[in-house]
């Protein structure tokens, strides 16, 4: 084969919803959902990446014996496979194989608040200082936004994580036309889809895990498994932080958030009224210690 190759690079900081949103369109019947493709760079070897197969992929399996080293490998995926379109994020270490002449660069600039970025990341790894967290989505979202920015405006649109949870179909057919597809009623259900994601959210890859009768392993597998894929939505945040998190939250990130259209929350207060909370929270627990 030798057609153009569509590469839509979904481009934010992690924990925003790339790998639901790379699912999605990978679900197209002529996409490829690749998901987070760095950690395929300097591999000798990609038999065994595959998220949902394992080391048994018959995708993976095949294309590690048919790719020639010296080819780009988006390139070599898209004839391997027959697809068109490539949907990956986490490429920063493949921005060197984006000049082969074959391919077409689109660009999704997905934006999630912040703070349920950062809450993510809280989660994750909670010995982390929470300012450093904020500091590093501050530093990714700009770096992000100075790359889009860099991208032709016919080949770049920007779309809200939130929009898309409350209005998926329609954000999805924005993004089909914007790729230039036909939007399909399957893509919708990517979890019914048998995709060959390399790396990504476990807890969303856990959704086709269930389908496909295998056991997932998300981070928190208690509250994924009360989720259903179509109607997911993760608003832990608005529980989890504490109002001081959300008050250094608004130092460090907030008018960066407010530029994206996310208001301050109510519960971040002044440093005096985190302060009074915290040492009312405080003296509380002291009266009832035992002696």
């Amino acid at each position: 084969m030798n057609h153009p190759v569509t590469l839509v690079v979904i481009a934010s900081p992690g924990h925003s919803g790339q790998t639901w949103l790379s699912l999605l369109i990978g679900s197209n019947s002529q996409s490829l959902s690749l998901g987070e493709v760095d950690v395929l760079y300097g591999l000798e070897h990609v038999d065994r990446v595959c998220m949902l197969c394992g080391e048994g992929c018959e995708f993976w399996n095949a294309f590690n014996r048919a790719w020639p080293r010296e080819k780009n490998i988006f390139v070599a995926l898209a004839d391997f496979s027959g697809r068109s379109i490539l949907s990956i994020s986490k490429m920063e270490k493949f921005r060197a194989h984006l000049s082969d002449k074959r391919l077409h660069l689109k660009v999704i600039r997905l934006v999630r608040d912040g703070r349920a970025v950062t809450a993510s990341y809280l989660r994750k790894y909670p010995a982390r200082n929470y300012d450093d967290i904020v500091k590093k989505w501050v530093a990714s979202s700009r770096e992000n936004d100075n790359f889009f920015k860099q991208i032709p405006p016919q080949d770049r649109v920007l779309i809200g994580y939130e929009k898309m949870v409350e209005q998926t179909e329609a954000t999805l057919r924005i993004i089909c036309t914007f790729i230039g597809i036909e939007y399909e009623c399957r893509m919708i259900e990517y979890w019914k889809i048998r995709h060959h994601l390399v790396d990504g959210n476990r807890g969303t890859v856990s959704f086709m895990q269930r389908h496909f009768g295998q056991e997932g392993n998300p981070g928190d597998k208690t509250f994924y498994n009360k989720q259903q894929p179509a109607s997911f939505r993760d608003e832990r945040w608005r529980e989890e932080l504490s109002p001081y998190h959300l008050y250094r939250f608004q130092r460090i990130g907030g008018d960066l958030n407010g530029l994206y259209g996310y208001a301050p929350s109510e519960r971040a207060g002044s440093l005096s009224e985190v302060a009074k909370a915290y040492f009312f929270k405080t003296s509380e627990r002291s009266k009832h210690r035992e002696p």
